[in-house]
């Protein structure tokens, strides 16, 4: 009877430990490994020769005097001068374009005084357009024949260049193309389609000759731009004509194709 009682006792004991405490489960997932992505990347480079069509030669007028309207009168007439040279020369008022007007006070510093203006300065930077480049001599001349106090060069481009830059691109593509094409028959894998492209940057596309001019000197730098200089058999002219050669457009394209 004694041990019948204790099994009971034993039994409620079990049974309520158990009581307040709800079954657990752990689940384990298989190791997962990742997906490793496949692919090569590749640079495509194209380079295009573009002959220039239209050159710029920019000249800065500057006067200054005591009156603002006074300074501004005598760079209108160097500049009416200017214009009227450049007419001779058979190049149209049509083609010169305004770059710039700035008027502007000239300060004088006493020693121990406020500063005061002294007079004033008005200065117009123009541009001068020609596709005819065995004209460029003439309109240097005529810039500073009439008193420009400054010549930043001449600059040759192409207006065509968007399209120009269209058949480069083209180029770079192809060149990519061709490239992982090549470097994927080689290591006999397969490619897939392009995951990723990156376009770098354009250069210029401008060759510029000459500059900068300031008074009697002319430092003369050449960028991509032939210059032909001695006497013309027959002529007695000291330069030859200006050659404004090729500009080069340069274009990469980084590519990254997706291994199958």
């Amino acid at each position: 009877m004694k041990n019948t009682g204790a099994a009971i006792i034993a039994a409620a004991i079990i049974a309520a430990c158990f009581a307040g405490c709800e079954p657990s489960y752990t689940f384990e997932q298989p190791d997962a490994k990742p997906k490793t992505e496949r692919t090569l990347t590749v640079t495509g480079i194209a380079r295009l020769e573009v002959e220039p069509d239209e050159a710029t030669v920019s000249f800065t007028f500057t006067s200054s005097d005591k009156k603002m309207r006074k300074a501004h009168k005598k760079n209108i007439e160097n500049v009416d001068r200017f214009l009227a040279a450049l007419e001779e020369a058979g190049v149209s008022s049509k083609n010169v374009v305004l770059g710039r007007a700035t008027y502007s006070p000239d300060y004088v510093y006493p020693e121990g005084k406020p500063a005061k203006i002294a007079g004033f300065t008005d200065s117009t930077t123009l541009q001068v357009k020609t596709q005819d480049f065995k004209k460029i001599p003439e309109i240097i001349d005529a810039g500073v024949d009439n008193n420009a106090t400054s010549l930043t060069g001449v600059e040759f481009y192409s207006t065509k260049l968007p399209e120009h830059k269209k058949k480069v691109r083209d180029m770079a593509i192809k060149a990519a193309r061709d490239k992982a094409k090549q470097i994927a028959d080689g290591f006999d894998i397969k490619i897939g389609k392009a995951v990723n492209v990156f376009e770098g940057s354009w250069n210029s596309g401008i060759s510029r000759w000459g500059g900068p001019f300031a008074g009697n000197e002319w430092s003369m730098s050449t960028a991509n731009v032939a210059q032909q200089v001695g006497r013309q058999s027959g002529s007695e002219e000291m330069f030859g004509p200006i050659s404004p050669g090729t500009t080069k457009l340069d274009l990469t394209i980084d590519c990254v194709f997706e291994i199958l």
